[in-house]
């Protein structure tokens, strides 16, 4: 299927955009994709509030921000991470998906915002996102959140997040996951999948690009930083989001596999037309908004009521 007339331009854009190679170029490149995600185009969502706090362990604090719907709780919730390829990212340029997940899931949803590679490469996020979920289990419910029904979600690096955090849980059982919500998740990384060949030069996200952020990020090759290493046996119902043109679809569509021969009860959708990070481009794309949309749907009757 042809790309959106959209998402071409977005793509137009992104082409000219060079990989940083000192700490003052990438620190220019977080400074524009905070520009390009409040410029981004996401439905506004009315929510109940908002509040920023902090996750701790006792040892260090992660900052939060919690969306609370509208309505009467106890509310599930959502733990969000955002994606950026561990080395882009914040509170701020997920905030406005972050109203629209909570506004359309009626659930509370608490953003992430885990430490960020090179300054603090592997295990840093992945620590800080485990704080963060086990910090959520514990004080959901003198935020109206029903501890019980949380749910790990995130799209491309924060789906490995989310995925990871899955499988930590399970060795330590701090807390219960009764679902996974992910988008174009980022599960393998130096992979060489056939997305990888097909759809890795010429879009929005590149292989050579996934190539530089794994170098800031996590070198090593263990579960912890690529979740598809690690075992689907006893995880929970869980919902994928992939794109066509997609470098990373695979990993989302290979997940889904491993989940559903381990008897999971798993949603896959594979959007035809679709690029990394349509989530941000919902009021442009229709099948943008309905792609998005139907993962709340699915996620919605997937989770344990």
């Amino acid at each position: 299927m042809s790309l959106h007339p959209a998402i071409r331009e977005v793509i137009e854009r992104s082409q000219h955009e060079q990989l940083p190679s000192s700490i003052e170029e990438i620190e220019q490149l977080r400074s524009d994709y905070v520009k390009a995600r409040h410029a981004s185009s996401v439905p506004e969502a009315i929510v109940a509030s908002t509040e920023d706090l902090s996750a701790t362990d006792g040892e260090h604090s992660v900052p939060v921000r919690l969306y609370t719907p509208e309505g009467t709780g106890p509310f599930p919730v959502i733990v969000y991470y955002h994606g950026g390829g561990f080395v882009v990212g914040d509170l701020e340029t997920i905030d406005g998906f972050c109203r629209y997940l909570c506004y359309k899931s009626e659930a509370i949803v608490v953003s992430v915002d885990y430490r960020l590679a090179p300054e603090h490469p592997f295990p840093a996020a992945f620590e800080d996102a485990y704080v963060a979920a086990k910090w959520v289990a514990t004080n959901a419910q003198q935020y109206g959140g029903e501890p019980k029904r949380l749910t790990l979600s995130g799209d491309s690096a924060g789906g490995n997040l989310a995925v990871g955090v899955m499988l930590n849980n399970q060795l330590h059982n701090d807390f219960e996951v009764d679902a996974q919500l992910l988008y174009y998740p980022w599960l393998l990384l130096n992979d060489q999948s056939d997305a990888h060949l097909v759809h890795g030069e010429g879009l929005n996200l590149t292989t050579a690009q996934l190539r530089w952020y794994e170098s800031c990020y996590a070198p090593s090759h263990c579960w912890k930083s690529n979740p598809l290493l690690g075992s689907a046996s006893g995880a929970p119902p869980s919902v994928i989001i992939t794109a066509e043109h997609d470098p990373l679809r695979d990993d989302g569509l290979r997940y889904a596999e491993q989940l559903q021969a381990a008897g999971t009860k798993t949603a896959i959708h594979n959007y035809s037309g679709l690029v990394h990070s349509f989530i941000h481009m919902m009021n442009g794309v229709d099948e943008a908004k309905e792609a998005v949309d139907t993962s709340i749907t699915e996620w919605k009757s997937h989770r344990i009521n």
